[in-house]
């Protein structure tokens, strides 16, 4: 068949012309030669070219290699980038619409969060299991590493024996003092008349401990060690062994005198009990339980006290508290400060056997105690006439007393000394004789051992103001029977 041109037939222009001005339309580029000459359209969009149809000699092959959209020949739209083939094949293989991916993406996701949560689980099951082991194990370590270091620094520092010379002077407190302290037996006498040991039991009052308070034989002890006893006998630091005479006793504070015929005796050095801080050193010394020649240590505790249970018969009781070691058979001995010297007599303690609280007299009353009891034989005491309490809390804020020093007075029994001197109930009583009154228990002590009939200057806080009083006071046996 020879070269065939095809015409248009309402134009006039060959089909050639035709291609050469449109562009060829259409999903398959196959359907433009399947049709006749007549079905193209003269909006046909295929390009111009000259082609020759050759009769049997062109093929579909042919001519989508020529023609068809893989042709570079073609021109492409604005903003349009033609592909590679083999990148067309890909995405043939794998469609990159949205609709495929987005589960895939969706399912991704939440399978990353599970793996998380199992994840996070696992490691806190772990830490439950495991974690108290490890912290125990590291505390452990810790604390025993800490432990060695310490013993290290520890076993150097004491290579120096740092406290050699707290534990000499200890030692030397207690051989100074020893030489002064006495044991005490009393004997009492039984229904048949004859004289039997009143010691055989250690928790019995007739025994007990004494301190050597001067060279000619006089010995401080407590009154109920030698109550009722009808025969007193004295053991010294060298096992010497005397009979005592009782030279008197004063019950309001629990002291007894007694004195033997004994040649070098030793005799305590008295101190200032006054001056004595909480917390200051002390030592005890006696025979508790039996147990002769005994020193123990500890501080004061605290000034002032009363025991509860003699708060209504013991009004001039003034008390040092301690922790040092007391138990049955001490009373009576000493305590001493680090210098040795005798600032108390070790009076009783709280319950049955020691469980930390201490009484004892200190050397401010024993020693005018004793001076009294050796010249009379007895104590005679001044009456004042007030019932003296603590300073109320609102009367100490109004009033700005500087810590609550002063006693004050609750009320004022008729015609004794107090009233004749004009003393009221509400005044608040701060110094007796030029001695700061520091609450109701000092006032006793200094009224107590002011010699009867005599003449005390008394400063008065009364309403805000300052006032000053002279009293003359009664002797307490008008008052009170002894």
């Amino acid at each position: 068949m020879k070269g065939v041109q095809v015409v248009n037939q309402s134009s006039g222009e060959t089909g050639d012309e035709k291609l050469h001005h449109g562009k060829l339309r259409g999903e398959n580029d196959h359907d433009v030669f399947a049709r006749s000459p007549s079905e193209i359209s003269p909006s046909s969009d295929l390009p111009h070219r000259d082609v020759d149809f050759l009769e049997d000699e062109i093929t579909l092959e042919q001519w989508e290699a020529e023609w068809g959209p893989e042709s570079t020949d073609l021109p492409q739209k604005p903003g349009i980038q033609s592909k590679a083939p083999s990148e067309r094949a890909k995405d043939a293989e794998s469609p990159d619409d949205g609709e495929s991916k987005r589960p895939e993406s969706s399912d991704g996701t939440a399978s990353g969060r599970l793996m998380g949560v199992v994840a996070s689980a696992t490691l806190l099951l772990v830490a439950w299991v495991i974690g108290p082991t490890l912290v125990e194990r590291f505390y452990y370590a810790r604390t025993k590493g800490e432990m060695l270091a310490k013993y290290d620094i520890a076993k150097s520092a004491l290579e120096g024996a740092p406290l050699a010379r707290l534990s000499v002077a200890s030692q030397w407190v207690s051989q100074k003092v020893k030489p002064t302290v006495v044991h005490i037996r009393t004997t009492s006498q039984s229904a048949d008349g004859s004289l039997v040991p009143d010691w055989s039991s250690p928790l019995s009052e007739g025994q007990g401990s004494g301190v050597v308070v001067s060279t000619d034989g006089f010995i401080l002890t407590n009154e109920h060690v030698v109550q009722n006893a009808e025969e007193i006998m004295v053991t010294l630091f060298d096992r010497r062994n005397y009979r005592a005479d009782l030279v008197g006793v004063d019950s309001e504070t629990d002291l007894a005198v007694l004195r033997i015929e004994a040649p070098n005796l030793i005799a305590a050095d008295w101190g200032d009990s006054d001056a004595l801080q909480v917390g200051s050193l002390v030592w005890a010394l006696g025979s508790p339980f039996g147990l002769e020649q005994t020193t123990t240590q500890g501080i004061v505790s605290a000034k002032h006290r009363r025991q509860a249970e003699r708060v209504s018969t013991k009004l001039h009781q003034d008390l040092l508290q301690s922790d040092v070691a007391i138990n049955p058979g001490n009373s009576g001995g000493p305590l001493v400060n680090e210098r040795g010297e005798l600032i108390g007599i070790n009076t009783s303690i709280v319950g049955e056997a020691f469980c930390g609280i201490s009484f004892a007299v200190p050397s401010s009353v024993a020693q005018e105690v004793f001076d009294r009891i050796r010249e009379n034989g007895y104590v005679d005491r001044s009456f004042l006439g007030v019932m003296p309490s603590l300073i109320p809390g609102d009367l100490v804020s109004q009033y700005q007393i500087p810590d609550g020093l002063g006693a004050f007075v609750q009320s004022v029994t008729r015609s004794t000394a107090a009233e004749r001197a004009g003393i009221r109930e509400g005044d608040i009583i701060l110094s007796w004789n030029g001695q700061v009154v520091e609450n109701d228990i000092i006032l006793f002590r200094l009224v107590g051992l002011t010699p009867p009939n005599s003449i005390a200057a008394v400063e008065l806080l009364r309403g805000g103001r300052k006032i000053r009083v002279e009293v003359k006071v009664d002797s307490r046996n008008q008052w009170v029977t002894p």
